[in-house]
Order: C-alpha cells, then sequence, then structure tokens
C-alpha cells in the first residue's frame, strides 16, 4: 500500500540521518581529541618557548633608568607653564644639613650664569619638623660663588598644600622625595605629581641637549629679522661629542674644574653624602653642581620658542 511503501522508503531515510549523527559526533570527537589536543600542545610549546627580545624594551638596569629619566623629563616638559615667562623652582632635602640651600644657591648661580636667573627663582625647603635647617658656612659661600643670602635664607617648611605654589619641586635626596610622596598620598593628592622631581635625573641632561637654548632666542616674529639662521643652526647642531665638552659649556669654570675629575663618581650618584652632617665638601658641592647645571639647561630648553605677547610686548616694526 501507499502507507507501506512511504514507511520503506522512510527507514532508509532515518538510517541515513542517525547515522549522519553519528559520523557527525564521531567527526566531532575526533577534532576535539585531535585538533583540540594539538592546540594544547602548541599552546604549551609557545609558554615554554622564550619571548623574543623587544628593542624598545630595556634589558639593562642603566637602559632602564635612561628609559625612566626620558619619561619624566618628558613629563615635566609636558607640565611648565611658561606663560607667566618665569618658573618657581624649590629645592626639597628630607633632613636639616643645609643641602637645600647649597643646592638652591648653586641652580641660582649656573641660571645667572646664563643670564636667565630671573627666569628661574628659586627656594630651599626641608621635609623635616625636628630642628631647624643648619647654616652654610660663610667660607662654603664665599668658596662656590654662591650669592651671601644663601649662608642663612629661611628655609621653607614643605608639606602637601605647599607644593602648588611650585612650578618645579627638586628632591635633592631620596628620602626627601619618598616624603613628599607619602604627605600627598595622605593628603588625597596625586604622590607622583609630573613637577615632582629628582636632582639626579638632570645631569645626564647635559650630554643630550643643543647648545643653543630657546630661552636665548628671539620670538618668532623678531627671530626671522635679528637672527634668520637661529633656526637652520639648530638643526644641524650636534650634542657634545664627550662628558668634558658638556660640563664645561654648562657650567662657570670654577664650578666645571670642580665637576670633571668626579665625572663618574657625580653622575652616578643618587644622594648627598650625608644628611645630617654640614654640608659644604667638595664631593656634594660637584655633584649638586653637575645636576643642577643639568636642570637649568632643561628649563632653558622647555621655554617655548613660539610663546610670545604678554605685558609689555612690542612686535617687529
Amino acid at each position: 500500500t501507499a502507507m507501506a511503501r512511504t514507511a520503506l522508503f522512510q527507514r532508509p531515510v532515518i538510517a541515513v540521518s542517525l547515522l549522519a549523527v553519528a559520523a557527525g559526533c564521531g567527526c566531532f570527537s575526533f577534532i576535539r581529541s585531535t585538533l583540540g589536543g594539538r592546540i594544547v600542545r602548541q599552546h604549551r610549546v609557545f609558554r615554554g618557548r622564550p619571548l623574543r627580545a623587544n628593542p624598545e624594551l630595556p634589558t639593562t638596569p642603566s637602559q632602564l633608568l635612561a628609559q625612566r629619566r626620558e619619561r619624566r623629563w618628558q613629563a615635566l616638559g609636558e607640565h611648565l607653564d611658561w606663560t607667566r615667562y618665569h618658573l618657581q623652582v624649590v629645592f626639597v632635602e628630607s633632613g636639616n644639613a643645609g643641602h637645600c640651600r647649597a643646592a638652591a644657591g648653586l641652580f641660582e648661580r649656573i641660571a645667572s650664569f646664563h643670564g636667565c636667573a630671573g627666569a628661574l627663582p628659586v627656594e630651599a625647603a626641608s621635609t623635616a619638623t625636628d630642628a631647624a635647617t643648619l647654616p652654610l658656612d660663610l667660607a662654603v659661600v664665599d668658596a662656590f660663588g654662591l650669592a651671601k643670602h644663601w649662608a642663612d635664607r629661611p628655609v621653607e617648611q614643605a608639606d602637601a598644600s605647599s607644593l602648588h605654589f611650585y612650578d618645579v619641586v627638586v628632591c635633592i635626596d631620596g628620602d626627601g622625595s619618598r616624603g613628599l610622596n607619602r604627605l600627598l598620598e595622605s593628603a588625597g593628592q596625586d604622590p607622583t605629581p609630573p613637577h615632582l622631581v629628582e636632582l639626579n635625573d638632570f645631569g645626564a641632561y647635559l650630554e643630550l641637549r643643543r647648545p643653543e637654548s630657546p630661552i636665548k632666542a628671539w620670538v618668532p616674529d623678531w627671530r626671522e629679522v635679528i637672527d634668520p639662521g637661529y633656526d637652520e643652526r639648530q638643526a644641524m647642531a650636534g650634542v657634545p661629542q664627550d662628558d668634558a665638552l658638556a660640563v664645561w659649556r654648562t657650567l662657570p669654570e670654577d664650578l666645571a674644574q670642580l665637576v670633571q675629575p668626579r665625572y663618574e663618581d657625580v653622575s652616578s650618584a643618587l644622594a648627598p653624602a650625608s644628611r645630617v652632617s654640614a654640608c659644604g665638601g667638595d664631593e656634594d658641592m660637584a655633584r649638586f653642581a653637575f645636576h643642577a647645571g643639568g636642570l637649568v639647561r632643561f628649563l632653558m630648553d622647555s621655554y617655548p620658542l613660539d610663546l610670545q605677547g604678554g605685558p609689555g610686548y612690542i612686535g617687529p616694526p
């Protein structure tokens, strides 16, 4: 009958369908057992294979330090605001030995050497609260050509509420930096603001800077008339060929003579020789002079070439 024929034809279809399902399951099991296992094995092989060296990642401590410095330079440079035509700088120490006075005095002298002390006013501060900061000996002030007021100039108390008054906060030792980090964090502020830096990060800048600084250049509309070759000289200029040239171009002669024989020591030192003894030794002063010189040049080079206008500005005829 018709129903019998239909049933007869349906049986093979059902059988084939069941066979296909079974085959599919079998194939799936086979794929899962083979391909899946291969994936797992490949994953295991990948995990055991050494990673290729990334040329952008530091592989030595010196490269790591250089990368950290470059990032700090970039962060500070992007934060600086020259629209007031000056930057307020403060040197902070964690003790009361007077290192902040010495470092600030050297910074001021080097800035005067470059003719930009008025654009970089500087103060001294300390995070210590247990005792007054020791004065600088007048013999030290005279020996290193510091201004007389640095012998007993008042030292400010550095705390979280006062840091925003300064454009650049320079810690001369790691303890001072960490102390300010903790104070800022306790006050609910960013513990590592871009304008909080360590002095020892800037000596290396001497080897990278250009010979001429933007702060010495005329503003754009005057520069084309008064000094038309400035941009070409900057494009063609190379970095100092050796460490001696970098130091001698940046520091007054007596300070360069102090630094040069101690270059290896002062360039690698991360803190003053002593946080408790009175400041004034040649080692301390050479270290401060070297890194303060780099900081002065960094701030000079951060001056924007397109900055013009402002009170009293007169354009070219």
